[in-house]
């Protein structure tokens, strides 16, 4: 009884509630959060996946976006959904958010991080003593006056965690519930997910670290568009978004200055989106009704190892050096099924099979398999100057007649303040970076996508046989970069700037697989090149930014 009394008195001392900064999604955190960062809400939604760029426009085409990378989880591709990719985790739960915008830094990721990386982490229970609290907020917004099916809309979030060790075993288990209902009539969202952190130091050679996560949402969006101008109650599209994301981490500490991990990797993630144009809609007037449901499951593992060395020489001279190999794979399906002339209303988007006279199906399936490995040799002298050099490999079973591709990296630094004024107070630091690095990307593409990644006509395929055609996004990025950073007064106050100068090589394939014979029965053929598309994008700029510590207790 007594132990109930104190978490329940624990419960009450942390409860907030606050109607200014609620946290709704963690991508709110990214906002700001880096120069050359550009965050843009997706026809001004919060449930759909933002448009998230780094440093400019590096491809022309679509379906693009950084590296996103969880508690060391690769995330499945968001090119085959809307919705925003963080959704499942718990705002309260992050720890750091790191953002990789140097090619010269996203190298060592090879066929995938060409357009950066941001790499999450969530919060470890470290402390002693079991431990309960909770996060709840709340936040109102008035209707849009003027506007149609505007309303009061109202967001809550609550987030209740507890945390406990056994010796060196700490574990911990969070559970987080969203409901965002929003000012626009049928923008709501309700999500809800738990997350379990189990992590053990058995001795000073051992440690073990799992995370898994599992999430459940439900979101609706009705904004109008291009193609919605008499948009109403008449219109709806729901999406329903299951995920589980599970890393494992082995640490082995084999000598002082030799560190070993090994990782594990996975990512589930299964969507279903409905889509409804009514008889008050332009698309569906025509049609007495269009629908669209699209169902998108997608299995991610990544597995592998690293080993990192280090040896001292002189006190001043230190020489590092790691090697990785990894092993990932995976497989998507992705279905989209369309239907017209509905007789029923009633039953919208899910009721295709029984309303709709005229529906059809085309079905996407990509399994896939890559190797890789890199290597990486640094050398410091007393924390003054420094360089370091990168070699990675990967293949790709992608179309690709030479199926290993090699990618490089380079950066120096110097320390110019304690080199050449140490003594000096004012300026108490002064740091200069530059580097050099290039990586690629490749985005498999079911046909039915094809128009976010072509510009420009392309053969029209009956839906019957879209089965028969794949395509293949492609980048190869490379990059000069170089930043210099100063901080005044004891780092409370630091100035930086930055330049970079990218060239990107971006290219779309297209590929039949298919071929008519008898009767117009098609049949599986051999890879035939049936569509493609390169250009050269040159992408420059400069960047600054300002940190100023007003208060620093």
């Amino acid at each position: 009884m007594k132990r109930i009394l104190i978490i329940a008195s624990i419960i009450a001392a942390t409860m907030q509630l606050n109607a200014q900064g609620v946290e709704i999604n963690p991508m709110t955190r990214l906002q700001g959060s880096e120069s050359g960062l550009y965050v843009s809400p997706l026809m001004n939604n919060i449930n759909l996946s933002p448009d998230i760029n780094l440093r400019g426009v590096s491809t022309v085409r679509s379906g693009g976006g950084p590296l996103w990378i969880v508690d060391g989880v690769i995330l499945n591709n968001s090119h085959l959904s809307d919705l925003n990719p963080l959704s499942y985790l718990n705002p309260y739960d992050i720890q750091s958010v790191k953002v990789v915008k140097n090619i010269s830094h996203s190298s060592v990721y090879g066929g995938k991080g060409a357009e950066g990386a941001i790499i999450i982490n969530t919060a470890s229970p470290e402390r002693e003593g079991f431990n309960v609290n909770y996060h709840g907020n709340a936040g109102v917004t008035m209707p849009v006056s003027g506007v149609d099916n505007s309303r009061t809309g109202c967001v809550t979030n609550h987030a209740l965690s507890f945390t406990g060790h056994q010796g060196k075993t700490f574990y911990g288990v969070s559970g987080f519930y969203t409901m965002n209902q929003g000012a626009m009539k049928g923008n709501d969202s309700s999500l809800g997910g738990v997350r379990t952190v189990f992590t053990t130091r058995a001795n000073r050679f051992l440690w073990f670290t799992a995370n898994t996560a599992f999430s459940l949402g439900k979101m609706e969006a009705a904004v109008p568009g291009e193609f919605l101008e008499d948009w109403s109650e008449d219109f709806s599209d729901e999406a329903v978004e299951r995920r589980v994301t599970n890393s494992s981490r082995i640490t082995l500490n084999i000598l002082d200055n030799l560190m070993m991990n090994v990782n594990l990797g996975v990512d589930f993630h299964n969507t279903a989106r409905y889509i409804w144009y009514g008889l008050g809609i332009q698309e569906g007037k025509e049609v007495n009704g269009q629908s669209f449901i699209t169902g998108t499951g997608q299995f991610r593992y990544s597995t592998g190892a690293d080993i990192s060395w280090f040896r001292y020489f002189n006190g001043k001279h230190k020489l590092s050096a790691e090697g990785a190999f990894e092993l990932e794979g995976g497989n998507t399906d992705y279905t989209n099924t369309g239907g017209s002339d509905f007789f029923s209303h009633y039953l919208r988007a899910r009721g295709i099979g029984l309303a709709a006279s005229d529906p059809f199906i085309n079905t996407y399936k990509y399994n896939y398999l890559t190797l890789g490995g890199y290597a990486m040799l640094a050398y410091d002298f007393d924390s003054v100057i420094g360089t370091d050099v990168l070699v990675r490999i990967d293949n790709t079973p992608r179309y690709d007649d030479s199926r290993v591709r090699l990618y490089k990296s380079a950066n120096v630094y110097a320390d110019l303040h304690k080199w050449l004024m140490p003594q000096e107070q004012t300026v108490s630091s002064l740091r200069i970076d530059a580097g050099y690095g290039d990586a690629g990307k490749e985005s498999p593409v079911p046909y039915s996508m094809y128009p976010l990644y072509i510009s420009g006509d392309y053969k029209e395929i009956d839906p019957a046989y879209q089965m028969f055609y794949e395509g293949l996004g492609r980048m190869r990025s490379s990059e000069f970069n170089v930043s210099l950073e100063a901080g005044f007064l004891s780092d409370r106050i630091i100035v930086g700037a930055g330049y970079y100068d990218r060239m990107t090589n971006d290219s779309f394939f297209a590929y039949c697989f298919g071929e008519e014979g008898d009767n117009s029965w098609w049949n599986y053929v051999d890879r035939m090149d049936d569509y493609s598309a390169t250009s050269i994008v040159a992408n420059r700029g400069f960047e600054a930014d300002l940190s100023v510590k007003i208060l620093d207790k």
